[in-house]
């Protein structure tokens, strides 16, 4: 099977960025359980020392996750840096990330939206 390199190219940005958003996802959801230990283990009124060993291990893996996620943006920069090397199109401009260089979403995906 034969595919064009700039399709792989988007197709490859879409899922980096699929993966950064499942990142997050997991990370928030370590913020809310961590959360919800503290305020539990103190609304039950139980003693400080009642799960401190799992909440050290649980803040150490979260720490880890945020390194984890740390290493897949250089992972992206990698491959938008190889993909501009290469002369690749693979900015998507539905995707309402922000542009190159802004924090801004594309101006093109609310038009582009509605086309």
């Amino acid at each position: 099977m034969k595919i064009d390199k700039n399709a792989f190219a988007l197709s490859m940005a879409r899922s980096v960025r699929d993966v950064e958003n499942r990142v997050d996802d997991a990370l928030a959801g370590c913020s809310e359980m961590l959360q919800q230990f503290v305020d539990g283990r103190r609304a039950s009124r139980l003693a400080a020392h009642v799960g401190q060993p799992a909440l050290e291990r649980f803040t150490l893996f979260t720490h880890q996750m945020a390194q984890a996620r740390g290493t897949l943006v250089g992972v992206h920069d990698a491959m938008t840096a190889e993909g501009d090397r290469l002369g690749l199109i693979f900015d998507d401009p539905l995707s309402g990330k922000p542009e190159k260089g802004s924090t801004e979403p594309s101006a093109l995906a609310p038009a582009l939206a509605d086309a």
